[in-house]
């Protein structure tokens, strides 16, 4: 006894086969760990990655700041711009426009 033809057969497989094809690919784009989830990974590793070369060039700054700082030049000019030092020889203009 026969319930399902060859073709008819052929043809359930075909469709079975179609939906698990469809299921798949819609799992894949939108499942928990899907296309969707990639791209914003992606996106959320490209942000990260530029926060971190602007973190490294700070970090490279303030390295020679401090090797600056080490330099008689240089702590002569921050003690002159910061507290307002000058040498005995030395003449101060103020203008009176400000």
């Amino acid at each position: 006894m026969k319930f399902f033809s060859k073709k008819d057969y052929n043809l359930v497989f075909g469709v079975i086969a179609l939906m698990l094809v469809l299921l798949f690919s819609v799992l894949t784009v939108t499942g928990e760990d899907g296309l969707l989830r990639l791209m914003e990974l992606k996106k959320v590793k490209a942000h990260l990655e530029e926060e971190n070369r602007k973190l490294l060039e700070r970090n490279l700054a303030y390295r020679q700041e401090i090797k600056s700082l080490y330099q008689m030049s240089a702590i002569e000019a921050r003690a002159r711009e910061s507290m307002g030092w000058v040498y005995q020889d030395e003449i101060i203009y103020v203008d009176s426009s400000l």
